[in-house]
């Protein structure tokens, strides 16, 4: 059933007139006149007695009026509802990250974001494997990867260059390493988990090698990974954001820097920009912002 044309039927009732219903809702009598006869087409019904002054409801439309008053309530509380959405960040915002992330920068982030928008609540999930949005009810994950083949949108943040690192102590107590292939004569940290990569990737010129560490962590934090290098219990595969001051430091060197290694991005990933509430779009303007900038991992 049209709503609009339960709408006039309601006003046709209040004011007992056409002429009158159609005046306030700004339509002709006659179109007025054709909306309430497609209901009564539609249920079968007469739900007005007409007269050459007036119009009443019969006793079926009286019954139907009072239904029609609380569907006509609903449906304003619907679209009300829906513009709030709209026009101002409100809500609960489900997102999905890598626990890293939250340690290193996403919660103050979060923190941040709360205070601009206190009508907004945050459920957080961190998890280093990739959740899916749906199935797990998130409005945004970040993830490292895109997605091929996925209608799922990918908004690229931030590119993340990987490297070798170990402490001066370690290098002191073992072989030197200049080649790849010399990383099997060592201990070696990894990370694991769907958004890392347990192979160890290398390329020279036409050279390109692939390197399976043989662990003694394995790991799916990897700040504990560069714990464990800074230690030096083994060499490290680590993002060179996380490094940098723990090599301006001395802690750490950089193993086999002539030789190029993988670069991964940071992926936004959500599911439509079509009809987007404004807690939504906030949230979005608000990481790119963050991102605008060269992202401090120290």
């Amino acid at each position: 059933m049209n709503i609009d044309a339960l709408r006039v039927f309601v006003e046709v009732a209040k004011h007992n007139s056409f002429s009158k219903a159609a005046k306030s809702l700004r339509l002709s009598s006659t179109a007025a006149s054709a909306r309430v006869k497609s209901i009564e087409q539609e249920l079968a019904i007469r739900l007005f007695d007409r007269t050459t002054r007036a119009v009443y409801l019969t006793e079926a439309g009286e019954m139907i009026y009072q239904k029609a008053l609380n569907i006509i309530a609903s449906m304003d509380d619907i679209r009300s509802i829906a513009a709030s959405q709209l026009e101002e960040p409100q809500g609960l915002l489900r997102i999905s990250a890598m626990a890293t992330m939250g340690s290193l920068f996403l919660g103050d982030w979060l923190i941040e974001f709360q205070l601009l928008y206190p009508k907004i609540e945050f459920e957080m999930i961190y998890s280093n494997n990739s959740l899916d949005l749906q199935d797990n009810h998130l409005d945004f994950g970040f993830r490292q990867h895109s997605l091929p083949n996925s209608n799922l949108i990918a908004r690229k943040l931030t590119e993340h260059h990987w490297g070798i690192f170990s402490s001066p102590e370690f290098i002191n107590r073992h072989q030197a390493i200049a080649h790849p292939n010399d990383l099997h004569q060592v201990p070696c940290i990894g990370v694991v988990g769907e958004n890392s990569d347990t192979v160890w990737r290398f390329k020279k010129e036409a050279n390109e090698i692939q390197f399976q560490p043989k662990t003694v962590l394995a790991l799916e934090d990897p700040l504990i990974g560069l714990k464990a290098a800074v230690a030096g219990i083994g060499v490290a595969y680590l993002v060179k954001g996380l490094t940098e001051a723990h090599v301006k430091k001395g802690e750490l060197v950089e193993l086999l820097p002539e030789w190029e290694t993988p670069q991964s991005n940071l992926y936004l990933i959500y599911q439509s920009k079509e009809h987007m509430p404004a807690k939504c779009r906030a949230f979005i303007d608000f990481i790119l912002d963050k991102f605008s900038e060269p992202l401090d991992l120290s």
